[in-house]
């Protein structure tokens, strides 16, 4: 059956929370997003802290917008410190039912390639690398709910629905964003990788994470285990890190 061009989307929308001492990893990602306009217009937020206004000043001045006006660049001082403070002031700006993707400075769209379909099931996950994997695999499966944040939360379009991200949480409201939002619209785990568009691909930044956010992202992902999953779920998600440890000891071993 021949699609028609209303099954395509036309406009996607993405955030960058910006906090940083330097331009060049968020210039790196806009210029990535520069070059998907053969396929979509693009509307990129960047919401950034009070602290970094004198970069963004500089980047108003050096940035070259899209005449034809595929990319469509909006930039909004936050009116409060946090990621996902950042992402809920740009969730405010961003039309309801329109789809939307955070993509961290220094985060990349690689490999773009086509239009993007919309989906059955509102959600859509893309293929994504590491930055630091030298051998540049891309993940495309979904991990155990149960195991923490399944799927990395730059590579996945949700639609505005007018859920917002719990800021409370310091490390893990995307994961407790991404449980709420499954249940709420009824999606399956099976089903969900079903939702995979290869047209699009991300490379992210995952430089920079502490031991001591690991600490909490797992402290918070045991809140919100208990608080959505249950008890028994929060018992697997022990277990599930204890292999892992010891899977990681074991190869540092050989």
């Amino acid at each position: 059956m021949k699609i028609s061009r209303s099954n395509f989307i036309e406009e996607v929308n993405f955030i960058t929370p910006f906090k940083d001492k330097s331009l060049i990893k968020l210039e790196r990602t806009i210029n990535s997003l520069k070059k998907t306009n053969k396929f979509f217009k693009v509307k990129h937020l960047i919401i950034y802290d009070s602290s970094s206004k004198n970069l963004i000043n500089i980047l108003q001045e050096k940035i070259l917008y899209d005449r034809r006006g595929f990319y469509n660049l909006i930039l909004k001082e936050a009116s409060s410190s946090g990621i996902y403070s950042a992402i809920n002031e740009a969730l405010e700006i961003i039309p309801k039912e329109s789809y939307y993707i955070v993509l961290g400075a220094g985060d990349l769209i690689i490999n773009n390639k086509g239009k993007l379909k919309y989906p059955k099931e509102k959600i859509i996950l893309f293929p994504y690398i590491l930055s630091e994997d030298i051998k540049k695999v891309f993940y495309r499966k979904i991990r155990p709910i149960y195991s923490g944040m399944p799927y990395c939360h730059n590579a996945i379009a949700y639609i505005n629905d007018g859920s917002r991200y719990n800021e409370k949480l310091k490390v893990s409201s995307d994961y407790e964003h991404f449980i709420k939002y499954i249940k709420f619209h009824k999606l399956k785990k099976e089903n969900l990788e079903k939702n995979l568009q290869q047209n699009l691909k991300i490379e992210f930044d995952s430089k920079g994470i502490s031991s001591k956010s690991k600490i909490i992202k797992s402290f918070e992902n045991m809140l919100i285990i208990y608080s959505e999953l249950g008890l028994i779920k929060i018992l697997l998600f022990i277990c599930h890190n204890f292999k892992r440890v010891i899977y990681k000891i074991w190869i540092g071993r050989r």
